[in-house]
């Protein structure tokens, strides 16, 4: 069996250098036992008869590769807790089917070109994708896709297809784009909030009060707001508040968690579908008005390290911010702090929302090119390693979330299994990236000087109204 190499993004180098050099560790201090848990699934079954075999045929997954922006499967087996859940949960699904199966990676700005050509020629060479949604889109509209109500053996309702996100991205009865549990990538780029434990103490409060609040429905926006504002100083006095200061928030990479994050977490969207499916822009409606706004307080209001460096925790390592919001791929940057931390769900609008809601941010789509040569063929596979994926990954990603912890903490556990099961993700970065998505959303609105929302909207609506109507006549066409 011949795997790519693992690429894991920030995830795989941070893991390689924990299992190499636990003696960063205090040395009184111990790292949580590695106790992979399955997911339960005593009464549950993959959705591929036990008669289905694709004796000696070789599956090949197409992916993205853009500065080791896409995972992919694993070589072999060394020890390390994920590194082995993923590669069983390939070879599971390969000796489940009798069949090998492969991952080519091309450039993530090539792929287009390349499931076009395919779709052109009928060429039949990969049964599968990952792709990012901001191009995805595209290659729905040039025809290389085909909708995965096609592919046999997948039930988008079944808990492996992430349901609530499958039926989001569905439109018009079709579903081109979702996510299986297979793929890393959207547990990597899932958002959480991250507490620093002992500023929590130092200022009164317990991180057991914050567990308590998730547990009752008061975690909430006010309430994290709240203990911002508590801890924010100007530490060292000189009337400026710069990075060696202390701040209630900082972000491993803003432009997610000040914009994007906020408003999905809310329960709001840019873009929903009306009661016959047919998508539509929502961004004009209150409750995304009003999420936005809170995006725009939160980033205004003094309590955020403002200009951070993306993709650093450095702040909130050495001890100088009490949240830190980010990617579950962030904690990875927590190797070296010295304080404990807690894992949070990103908070709710208000005690009125009913769950708490966690985006993951640019997840690679699953994709079934229109010219996979076989979709039940595809569709086994697929479904094999979703099932798969949710039985075992999940779980060791979660063990591996708290590698850098302190001391043992049951609470994040539990946090982190409520994080990765009620996950949404953005349907307007997916299909009208270009005026929803969460770059142009946080550069030209929140991070403005003035609330400049309702303007925004104003000149954007008729170009991606525009651009909606083509995905509307695409779908409609195609039915």
């Amino acid at each position: 069996m011949k795997h790519s190499k693992i690429i894991l993004i920030a995830l795989a180098a941070a893991l390689l250098f924990a299992a190499c050099g636990e003696a960063a560790k205090p040395a009184d201090t111990a790292a949580p036992e590695t106790t992979v848990e399955e997911t339960t699934t005593a009464e549950l079954t993959s959705g591929v008869p036990d008669d289905v075999k694709f004796e000696g045929e070789s599956f090949n997954l197409l992916s993205a590769d853009y500065k080791e922006y896409h995972w992919s499967f694993v070589e072999e087996l060394n020890g390390d807790v994920l590194n082995d859940a993923i590669f069983n949960m390939v070879a599971d699904a390969e000796n489940r089917l009798g069949c090998e199966i492969k991952e080519t990676q091309k450039d993530i700005i090539g792929m287009q070109k390349i499931l076009s050509q395919a779709a052109a020629s009928g060429d039949n060479t990969f049964d599968a994708c990952n792709y990012s949604g901001r191009f995805a889109t595209y290659c729905m509209l040039d025809g290389s896709l085909r909708p995965l109500e096609d592919a046999a053996y997948i039930d988008l309702t079944s808990e492996w297809w992430n349901p609530d996100i499958s039926e989001d991205m569905s439109m018009m009865g079709k579903t081109y784009f979702t996510l299986g549990s297979y793929n890393i990538l959207s547990l990597n780029y899932t958002m959480a909030v991250i507490f620093n434990s002992k500023m929590l103490e130092d200022f009164g409060h317990q991180k057991d009060e914050l567990y308590s609040d998730v547990d009752s429905g008061r975690w909430t926006y006010d309430k994290m707001r709240g203990l911002m504002t508590e801890v924010t100083d100007d530490i060292d006095g000189d009337g400026k508040m710069t990075a060696t200061d202390r701040y209630g928030l900082s972000c491993f990479y803003q432009t997610c968690s000040l914009g994007t994050t906020t408003v999905l977490s809310c329960g709001a969207n840019m873009m929903g579908k009306d009661e016959d499916g047919f998508p539509i822009l929502v961004w004009d409606r209150e409750d995304t008005a009003s999420a936005v706004q809170l995006a725009f307080d939160i980033y205004h209001s003094g309590d955020v390290l403002l200009n951070q460096e993306g993709y650093t925790a450095h702040n909130f390592v050495g001890g100088n911010s009490l949240f830190l919001s980010t990617f579950f791929m962030g904690i990875t940057s927590l190797s070296e702090m010295q304080d404990d931390y807690g894992v949070l769900p990103c908070p709710k609008r208000d005690e009125a929302q009913e769950k708490y809601l966690n985006p993951t941010i640019d997840p690679a789509w699953v994709l079934l090119p229109i010219s996979c040569r076989d979709p039940e063929f595809s569709g086994a596979v697929l479904e094999e390693l979703s099932f798969n994926g949710y039985k075992s990954v999940i779980g060791a990603y979660r063990d591996v979330t708290l590698k850098y912890k302190k001391t043992r903490d049951d609470n994040s556990i539990r946090m982190i299994d409520l994080i990765f099961a009620n996950r949404v993700a953005d349907v307007g970065s997916t299909y009208l990236y270009s005026w929803c998505g969460y770059d142009h959303i946080f550069g030209n609105v929140v991070s403005k000087k003035n609330f400049g929302w309702a303007s925004y909207i104003e000149k954007q609506s008729k170009p991606a109204n525009a651009e909606l109507e083509k995905i509307i006549a695409f779908l409609a066409e195609s039915e």
